[in-house]
């Protein structure tokens, strides 16, 4: 029969330095069987991601502006320009989260952003946590025809807080303004 009084176990780390960690050990005197229950802490991880919408002249932020992502209309950005989609948790079975967004309905009196921005979100283990891999993680911008263009979106990636933020600019529909303008003082 196993001596449950003389059986001992030792846990060490990685680097063989002997741990307190608590492992359940049962041992069953009639079959023989010894259990040892080894806990695992799940890798969890998330990030948000949010669009940003301002004027391609002054920067301000700009109300209104509704976008497509991933083929379903969102609600449109707030006061502060801002449309946020969300936590999104990271998982193991994918290595890449993608994005296609456009622009539906521009900001009132905004010329609409016309491309399409496609994202792809890496993502690694570090620390026992997921996080976004800044290095991997991709951003292509195509004009109305599918065709790459070189404008510049910025995307800034908070890697401690997993925020994303993607600013498209928006250029203001001047001859729509004037007319308008126009048209309120002859009336």
């Amino acid at each position: 029969v196993v001596d449950t009084d003389k059986t001992t176990m030792v846990v060490k780390d990685s680097t063989g330095a002997i741990i307190t960690e608590n492992i359940p050990v049962t041992i069953n005197k009639t079959t023989g069987r010894i259990t040892i229950t080894v806990e695992n802490e799940k890798i969890v991880g998330d990030y948000d991601l949010e669009i940003v919408k301002v004027d391609s002249k002054t920067g301000a932020k700009l109300s209104g502006a509704v976008f497509n992502v991933n083929g379903q209309d969102k609600t449109p950005t707030n006061t502060d320009g801002v449309l946020n989609l969300g936590t999104t948790e990271i998982t193991g079975t994918t290595t890449k989260d993608s994005y296609v967004i456009k622009e539906t309905t521009g900001p009132d009196t905004y010329n609409k952003f016309d491309g399409t921005i496609e994202l792809e979100i890496a993502k690694k283990v570090e620390n026992g946590k997921y996080v976004i891999d800044t290095a991997n993680t991709t951003m292509v911008v195509k004009d109305s025809t599918g065709a790459t263009i070189t404008q510049d979106i910025p995307v800034t990636i908070d890697k401690t807080t997993g925020k994303i933020t993607i600013t498209v600019e928006n250029v203001k529909k001047e001859f729509d303004l004037a007319l308008r303008k126009f048209i309120a003082a002859v009336s």
